[in-house]
């Protein structure tokens, strides 16, 4: 849509402007939380990095192997996966990487309940984080909606920009945006109602389920596709299903020790 703006000589994409301002909207929100719960933010914050380091090695990974082969067997191969180029990442990376990084954070904790809070903070500071990202994602040419002629459409507002190939495209990022805004709403009047900690864990698995909803009006390439109406469910959906479902016993099981 526009992808990119230039200050003097730098040429700076929508794309990877949204993911630093998403981080820093993930510390803020992170430090705010973990202040008006009195646990430790720089408990979470030391870990951060490493948690970074494996969504970005995934990503990139699992988009060389489904694209590729699964092992690198040349050095332009290798380095493509360790500094990737026009952001070239799958979400199933990302959600190998996040899972991973979180199963090593929550296992230093040894207390139930602060397990719960830590649940919550990292709810809220990631779907906070995903509001400006949508709205970055929109403008940036890495993740397209499906063409289409509706109402529910965005144009181009760049003459270098992908989307001048189509008429109009469905706005997923704007979508994941209100979406994700919409979530918070109702996550922080239902917490607010039932008083309750720990809830964040099992809105983390709706946010997934929305996630994968917006997906099915992007255009990226598919593996292993099933038709699912006029649309079609890959491998993302099969993975973040059943991360899904990993996510909601985890919660039960904790929410039933802490009975």
């Amino acid at each position: 849509m526009f992808p990119f703006i230039i200050l003097r000589w730098i040429k700076i994409y929508m794309t990877g402007l949204g993911i630093v301002i998403a981080l820093i909207t993930f510390i803020a929100i992170s430090r705010y939380l973990c202040k008006r719960y009195s646990i430790q933010f720089w408990r979470l914050f030391y870990r951060l990095p490493r948690a970074i380091i494996l969504m970005y090695f995934f990503w990139s990974y699992v988009h060389f192997a489904l694209r590729v082969w699964l092992f690198p067997t040349t050095r332009a191969e290798l380095i493509s996966i360790i500094s990737p180029y026009w952001y070239n990442f799958h979400f199933i990376g990302i959600l190998f990487g996040l899972m991973i990084a979180l199963m090593l954070f929550f296992k230093k904790i040894k207390r139930i309940e602060n397990k719960k809070m830590y649940s919550d903070v990292l709810f809220f500071a990631i779907t906070g984080a995903m509001i400006p990202l949508g709205l970055f994602l929109l403008l940036g040419d890495d993740f397209i909606g499906r063409s289409t002629s509706s109402i529910r459409w965005v144009k181009a507002l760049h003459t270098e920009s992908s989307i001048n190939k189509f008429t109009g495209v469905y706005p997923i990022g704007l979508m994941l945006s209100i979406g994700a805004t919409l979530l918070l709403i109702v996550t922080a009047i239902r917490k607010k109602i039932q008083q309750q900690t720990g809830i964040g864990l099992a809105w983390l698995a709706y946010l997934l389920i929305y996630i994968n909803i917006v997906f099915l009006y992007q255009q990226y390439p598919r593996y292993g596709i099933v038709p699912f109406g006029d649309y079609t469910i890959d491998i993302k959906q099969y993975v973040s299903i059943a991360l899904c479902l990993f996510i909601i016993i985890t919660y039960r099981k904790r929410k039933k020790t802490s009975q």
